[in-house]
């Protein structure tokens, strides 16, 4: 039995149009769409797809039967994914193209508004010009600064080969020249070109040269004289105060502000290391406790005075007042000079000559037991290079030229009584001539935590000292060492420690114990609380880089730097892309219109057959 089907496209082009076809029940659907792309004498496309009145698709394989087509249907031929208009892939083209043009325009004219408004770095370089060795370190930060005060941070270190600068060349002052001039080269190739010109450079020497100045100040102009000579012919910015000897204060003060900056404490400036907060907060800060080899400091906060000095030096006075990041600190701060752990050793051989036997001083090579020396160690010493300004004390005339021989027995309980009374001021003021000696300092009346670091970190790290566990940690570590025999202080005892400074490291650690106990009066709350540092996020502690830090605040800050696009052109190319950005949110619009009416069209069509309104152009 045959029917009659009428199939309509509505598209544009060849294919839209009638075909009215009969056709019998067990014909497909696909032989409809076959019959229909014949009559219009095109390709059949495999997307092509029939819709009946009901606006559900009909699948090609099925027979007319099966689809339940009646004689009479009206069939909407249309292409599947695309209902009414195979052209709307076009739209979708063109909102594509102007979303993307104008996302990207605005995304680079962005870019271009706000990259370059940091302004530049700045570079700084510093000399550390210690009693036993001199180093160079390369700092930068960004030149807008945080209230005032640079957010700084290590670029590079170099050592320079050789000893102390003040040891070194005293008697040869312009041999400096080629001391430093491989470091200070080495500074200048980290810095861009651009920026060498103002990036100063500073020398400070520390306690090394203070003790050259006390005996020979004429030496200790000629080598910062010979020093400055070498930075005024470099690209750098040179000051005339660039190369000097630092006293005692400042070097504990910078210390202190090195300890506080890479610990967070200093209104947290580190946070975001370029873009420093700009914001003050009650926080409380780290107490610093260096020691080098010449000097030992303590640094802590304590409340403002009252009333508040009209002047405060930055040598001499106890309380300092500092103003970093838009805020006042006022500090504790003191510095004994002959203290350090190498001028402090040289007191206590000389300290054990005192009471030499009178046959000792009579032969040849006189031999001294010294009980901080571990057993069974010799230590031999013309007692010429024993005598310093700390150590100068009188000795019978026949040891003057002598060459001394100690010879350790590692008694822990004599080494201890020895250095005790060392400490004393009155002791040592009666014994050596320098009047040199440790005072007493100003109590806490708080609980403080405290940064160990130089000597004090480096004797921690290599007994293992857990300051966790309290001062015991540290007294039975000392004990430890000082109770083990020379001939048992191998490779694999203490490997953190260096060769040549096991030999000190019984003296040395005591010597810091009792310091810490008996002076400087660390609760147990603080023993718990102290931190053993040699370096802070990979940033060596130490006063470098609070001597640097402190430096910014009398840099000149920079302003930003213009932008690459002004803040006119940035507005008219902002409106310009837009549009094409409301473009192609109006084309999509449109696309998406066209895909709801064509959706429609099937229906409509289908309706307007069913009333015998519809007209037909295509007839078989």
């Amino acid at each position: 039995m045959s029917i009659t089907v009428v199939i309509e496209c509505r598209s544009s082009g060849p294919v839209g149009g009638y075909h009215e076809q009969r056709v019998y029940y067990t014909d497909t659907v696909g032989s409809l769409i076959d019959n229909y792309c014949a009559f219009k004498g095109i390709r059949r496309d495999p997307g092509y797809v029939l819709i009946a009145k009901d606006n559900l698709l009909r699948e090609s394989i099925k027979t007319l039967g099966e689809a339940g087509f009646k004689d009479g249907d009206h069939l909407c031929l249309v292409k599947r994914g695309h209902p009414s208009d195979f052209g709307i892939n076009r739209w979708w083209l063109f909102c594509a193209i102007c979303l993307t043009f104008g996302v990207v325009g605005l995304s680079v004219i962005t870019i271009l508004y706000v990259s370059n408004l940091y302004p530049p770095f700045d570079y700084g370089l510093v000399f550390d010009a210690g009693s036993s060795h001199t180093n160079m370190y390369l700092y930068t930060w960004q030149g807008d600064k945080a209230n005032g005060t640079g957010v700084v941070r290590q670029l590079s270190q170099c050592v320079v080969e050789g000893g102390g600068i003040a040891a070194e060349f005293w008697n040869s002052p312009k041999e400096v020249q080629p001391y430093l001039k491989k470091c200070l080269d080495e500074g200048i190739s980290n810095i861009p070109e651009h920026r060498q010109h103002s990036s100063p450079v500073y020398l400070a020497a520390t306690a090394g040269m203070r003790l050259l100045g006390a005996v020979d100040p004429e030496a200790e102009n000629e080598i910062l004289g010979n020093a400055s000579l070498l930075f005024k012919e470099s690209p750098l910015k040179f000051g005339q105060r660039g190369a000097r000897t630092i006293c005692g204060e400042e070097e504990a003060l910078y210390g202190w502000i090195t300890v506080n900056y890479l610990s967070d404490t200093l209104t947290q400036a580190r946070r975001l290391l370029f873009r420093a907060k700009r914001e003050t907060l009650p926080i409380t800060t780290i107490g610093a406790l260096d020691m080098g080899g010449a000097s030992t400091q303590i640094t802590f906060e304590v409340p403002p005075p009252d009333p508040l000095p009209s002047n405060m030096s930055d040598c001499g006075d106890d309380i300092k007042t500092l103003k970093l990041f838009g805020k006042n600190y006022y500090l504790y701060s003191k510095s004994f000079l002959c203290f350090g752990v190498q001028e402090f050793k040289k007191m206590y051989y000389m300290l054990l000559l005192k009471d030499i036997p009178e046959v000792s001083i009579d032969s040849a090579v006189p031999n001294v037991h010294s009980p901080c020396d571990n057993a069974e160690y010799l230590y031999t010493q013309p007692l010429k290079n024993l005598r310093t300004y700390c150590s100068n004390t009188s000795l019978p005339g026949k040891l003057e030229d002598k060459v001394i021989t100690y010879q350790g027995t590692g008694n822990f309980s004599e080494c201890q009584a020895k250095i005790e009374f060392l400490l004393d001021e009155t002791n040592c003021k009666k014994t050596f001539s320098s009047g040199s000696c440790l005072t007493q300092i100003r109590q806490r009346d708080y609980t403080a935590a405290f940064s160990a670091f130089s000597s004090f970190g480096y004797i921690s790290h290599g007994l293992n000292i857990n300051s966790s566990l309290g001062e015991f940690s540290f007294y039975n570590a000392s004990k430890g060492v000082c109770e083990t025999s020379w001939s048992q202080m191998g490779e694999n005892t203490y490997p953190g420690i260096l060769p040549k400074f096991k030999s000190s490291l019984c003296f040395q650690s005591l010597y810091q114990y009792i310091l810490l106990k008996e002076h400087y009066k660390l609760k147990e709350e603080e023993w718990k609380k102290l931190n053993f540092s040699q370096t802070i996020d990979g940033t060596d502690v130490g006063w470098t880089l609070g001597f640097m830090i402190n430096g910014t605040n009398v840099v000149p800050a920079e302003a930003p730097i213009s932008s690459l696009l002004s803040l006119t052109g940035f507005i008219i190319l902002g409106i310009f892309f837009a549009a094409f950005v409301a473009l192609a949110a109006a084309i999509a619009a449109v696309a998406i219109q066209k895909i709801r009416v064509g959706a429609a069209r099937p229906h409509q069509i289908l309706q307007s057959s069913s009333d015998g309104s519809s007209q037909r152009t295509e007839n078989v």
